[in-house]
């Protein structure tokens, strides 16, 4: 027998005049923030543990869809890669 995952959705009934639409978009400077949050708090040491981290993040937000359909996520995550010198450096302080 395996352990079988299971989603559960529970929905909560609002009045409409509190829905609001939330712009769910994230530019690089803000991945890049709270990637190094994330970075510090799990003591990242390597470009490998940074690529996952960011791996995690960024699949974490395309799911909920902070990136549109036909944006390249492939390239956000080469684009934060790139950055690696720059969170090393936060990360020796």
């Amino acid at each position: 027998m395996g352990i079988k995952n299971q989603l559960i959705i529970i929905t909560i009934p609002m009045k409409p005049e509190k829905i609001e639409k939330i712009e769910a978009e994230f530019s690089i400077q803000d991945l890049l923030k709270e990637i190094k949050e994330n970075a510090l708090r799990e003591r990242i040491s390597s470009i490998v543990q940074y690529r996952d981290l960011i791996d995690e993040i960024v699949e974490e937000k395309r799911i909920y869809g902070y990136f549109s359909d036909d944006e390249d996520t492939t390239q956000v995550k080469k684009d934060l890669e790139l950055l690696w010198p720059e969170v090393r450096n936060v990360l020796d302080k």
